[in-house]
């Protein structure tokens, strides 16, 4: 089954090392903070191990990906009541993107030309719409949805996915400035758990 990890994006090739070695992946997509990838074993299993992992914002259940002249289209088409329980939420993330102009620049691999994408029509509250409408019995929960949607635009790409792990735990209370006796040479708890788990230890 194919998921999207969401990496934290403050140690990248660390990230990556480590969901590379906790899911014995020998082949992926790697997309700037964002790592593709077809994962063994079922859901109990695999929900054991994103639970080991440091360096990972969140993980989604791979739904489509697209050209982002395509999304609207595919936004239309897509079977949303086949992933929909309860309520939904949909929320967008725009990677290398210009925030300030709301826009994504795409480039020919030539490079003779560039092309400024405006984001603005992809916004959460149009995307979602397509959404509502295709739903039987449509409900919008933005607080604590139990279907969250999330986009993610990179250059001219969308990758779109299913939340099914969150990583809520609130590691840095482990800093070493917190304990009663600090070391100089202390490691960031996250990057010594990520370094843990690049051993491939299963336990």
């Amino acid at each position: 089954m194919k998921h999207i990890f969401f990496l934290s994006g403050d140690y990248v090739e660390l990230e990556i090392e480590e969901t590379i070695s906790l899911f014995d992946l020998d082949k992926g997509k790697f997309k700037d903070r964002l790592v593709i990838a077809d994962l063994k074993g079922d859901e109990k299993s695999l929900s054991k191990i994103f639970k080991r992992l440091a360096l990972t914002k969140s993980i989604y259940k791979y739904l489509f990906e697209c050209k982002i002249d395509d999304l609207i289209e595919f936004m239309k088409n897509y079977d949303w009541n086949s992933v929909y329980k309860d309520n939904f939420c949909l929320r967008i993330e725009k990677l290398n993107a210009n925030n300030e102009e709301n826009t994504i620049t795409e480039r020919s691999i030539d490079g003779k030309y560039n092309k400024k994408i405006n984001l603005k029509k992809f916004s959460e509250k149009n995307l979602s719409g397509y959404i509502w409408r295709s739903l039987s019995n449509p409900k919008v929960d933005l607080m604590n949805p139990k279907t969250l949607i999330q986009l993610f635009i990179m250059k001219n790409k969308v990758y779109c996915g299913l939340l099914v792990y969150q990583n809520k735990e609130y590691i840095d209370e482990r800093k070493s400035h917190k304990r009663p006796f600090a070391h100089p040479s202390a490691l960031h708890p996250k990057v010594a758990r990520a370094l843990v788990n690049i051993t491939g230890i299963k336990e």
